[in-house]
């Protein structure tokens, strides 16, 4: 078992750097192998690998290399769309579609409830939202639709603060259950070391706030 970890982890970090060093060589005109045959190859099996319920290297491997194809080949919105739908549907974060309102889950969390999910849970979902933070900070729109409007002191509306999260993976987060994702959210900002987790988790949570108070 432990080989087989080291050598899951290490085939990952291999293709990760591959991946890199290809995108590069296109950046500067060097000879290379062109990227997209082999986003072509690798992708059903990152997606496999992802959604995976029964070996959890081989879901990390799938994420690692998830978050690297987002970062450096030129995928379509499909393909980025497929890839966040796939790293939620993996997402292991207790009972499945269960209904919490916004408002009982900021109070369970208050009190310290994580909705029952084990420490293992947290740490699976925390990578799976790392994760697809990754691929949703490649993906970009002039629509705006689903961020909050940040006010200057003027109540001018200076920037928007959100992320492009497709309505299918939203919907996906959604059956999850709010308060196991509100779990997880608040779990990485409060085991967080460098103090930047808070600020990767922004972007989802006010595109979240947004979708959700637009269902009110």
């Amino acid at each position: 078992r432990r080989g087989t970890s080291a050598l899951i982890s290490a085939s990952a970090s291999v293709l990760a750097e591959a991946v890199y060093l290809q995108s590069r060589s296109k950046e500067a005109g060097l000879p290379g192998g062109p990227q997209e045959k082999l986003a072509l190859v690798i992708f059903p099996q990152v997606v496999s690998a992802v959604r995976s319920k029964t070996c959890g290297e081989w879901k990390g491997w799938g994420r690692v290399l998830a978050a690297s194809l987002a970062r450096t080949c030129p995928l379509s919105t499909e393909v980025r769309t497929a890839l966040c739908d796939a790293l939620v549907d993996g997402m292991e974060c207790g009972a499945a579609g269960s209904k919490i309102d916004f408002e009982t889950a900021a109070e369970n969390l208050a009190e310290g409830g994580e909705e029952g999910l084990t420490s293992a849970q947290l740490d699976d979902a925390s990578s799976a939202i790392a994760a697809l933070l990754a691929v949703l900070g490649t993906m970009s729109s002039d629509a705006y639709e689903g961020y909050l409007p940040l006010l200057s002191g003027s109540s001018k509306v200076e920037e928007y603060l959100g992320c492009e999260l497709p309505a299918s993976t939203y919907g996906r987060l959604r059956k999850k259950g709010v308060a196991s994702v509100a779990a997880v959210l608040g779990a990485m900002v409060e085991e967080d070391e460098d103090g930047g987790a808070a600020g990767r988790i922004a972007p989802l949570v006010a595109t979240l706030s947004a979708r959700g108070a637009g269902r009110l």
